[in-house]
């Protein structure tokens, strides 16, 4: 399963590459959901078969997960419920669950792989299965490293060899519209700065993706020294400090203002401790973040207004209809059939989904936290599990600005991993 599955992030990682080369590249960018959806029908194929190879672990696991899965299952009810009788059309509804539920199936899913993963096993056996897993991780993180290292190489390429990449399926340097050709580079507005994307279908994307991964990266890569010589002599401090410089700089040359705050959130979290003791230090450190923001909000001037005035105008579609519009109303559905743009994904729920769907999305939020609190195994798997788990506290602060569940690609990988490793941890403590 473990072997099938690093397969499956090969393919989540260069996903956007393989769109890019062969759709637009070969096939003219006509119908280019058809590998989104062999991409979600192989992820299916996968849960149908492992479902019938490990039937005997499925009612443990369904007892376990009950409560979020029935959660999930009255959320996604609701949803398409009062979808179909406000005459939303199937095409609708189904870009709705696309955006507002299909990560929450990836995670319970994996959270299915991760529980069979543990059967009745002697110590000993479990330990073995401890090694695999910690194993899978390390690749796992590795892998994260090698890619953020292969973006840089490959956005410099493109700089070099433009006219290459424009005959493989990129396109003009730009914003990103949908159903065209990806931009060779994005810009901050026209004639602006160039905005680095790496292998990611945008900036945004890939400001996400660096900072889900951030708290992992962190915990990982630590620094074990006693002097600040040791920090240059030690082997694993330099490749701590060579992981950090890549990866920050990479999330600086987004130039996504939700990625620097999501960046920040997590380095908060992290050090709270050192925060409540150096607290003057923490306030210097809050007001030079503002104060770089608000440059690079002025250097996105037009995107910055745009944002503004998009939030605020949102707002005065709840108050007009606080029950609902439902599925495929806002947000990423404009590129569909969506009317309504509000920039704020708090915002964005209560416009599709209501009231009510909103209520049931906190809840779900809140049984989550209960239960990873439970899966305090053994401090490696804890680490871990912290510091995947910090991120969803990170997303509370970039929900502001960003829809980041848009982008399927990194929701695969993250959440099947968190999943994976929740799951697994789950079964071992019988929580």
């Amino acid at each position: 399963m473990l072997l099938i599955l690093r397969g499956f992030l090969v393919v989540f990682f260069l996903y956007h590459i393989f769109v890019t080369i062969l759709w637009y590249g070969f096939f003219g960018g006509n119908s280019q959901q058809i590998f989104a959806l062999l991409r979600d029908c192989l992820w299916i194929l996968l849960l149908v078969v492992y479902f019938f190879v490990d039937i005997k672990s499925f009612g443990s696991y369904w007892k376990k997960w009950k409560n979020l899965r029935y959660l999930f299952f009255t959320l996604l009810a609701t949803s398409l419920f009062f979808s179909y009788i406000q005459d939303k059309a199937l095409y609708d509804m189904f870009v709705g669950f696309k955006y507002g539920f299909y990560y929450l199936f990836i995670f319970l899913s994996a959270t299915f792989l991760g529980h069979g993963l543990v059967q009745q096993w002697t110590k000993k056996e479990i330990s073995k299965q401890d090694d695999k897993i910690k194993k899978f991780i390390t690749f796992f993180v590795w892998t994260l490293v090698g890619v953020v290292i292969f973006w840089f190489l490959w956005q410099w390429a493109k700089l070099i060899f433009p006219n290459f990449f424009f005959e493989i399926g990129y396109g003009p340097l730009n914003d990103f519209q949908f159903w065209t050709n990806p931009p060779l580079y994005y810009l901050t507005g026209f004639e602006g700065t160039l905005r680095w994307q790496g292998i990611f279908a945008g900036p945004n994307n890939y400001g996400y993706f660096l900072v889900v991964f951030l708290p992992l990266i962190i915990h990982y890569f630590r620094f074990s020294i006693n002097s600040l010589k040791e920090i240059f002599t030690k082997k694993q401090n330099l490749i701590s400090l060579f992981v950090y410089i890549v990866w920050f700089g990479a999330i600086i040359m987004t130039l996504s203002r939700s990625a620097i705050l999501g960046t920040i959130a997590v380095l908060f979290l992290i050090n709270i401790e050192r925060w409540k003791r150096n607290w003057k230090i923490g306030i210097l450190v809050w007001i030079a973040v503002i104060l770089g923001i608000l440059g690079l909000s002025f250097l996105k001037e037009t995107s910055t207004l745009a944002h503004i005035k998009a939030k605020f105008s949102s707002i005065w579609y709840v108050l007009k209809q606080p029950f609902w519009y439902w599925l495929g109303s806002s947000w990423p559905a404009i590129h569909h059939n969506g009317k309504i743009l509000p920039e704020n994904y708090f915002i964005q729920l209560l416009i599709d989904i209501g009231i009510l769907g909103f209520s049931l999305f906190v809840g779900r939020y809140i049984l989550l936290s209960k239960k990873i609190k439970k899966l305090i195994y053994c401090e490696y798997w804890w680490k871990y599990i912290n510091a995947l788990s910090i991120w969803r506290i990170a997303l509370l602060i970039i929900w502001f600005f960003l829809h980041v569940f848009e982008d399927s690609m990194v929701n695969y990988i993250f959440f099947m991993i968190f999943g994976l490793v929740c799951g697994y941890n789950t079964n071992k403590k019988g929580t």
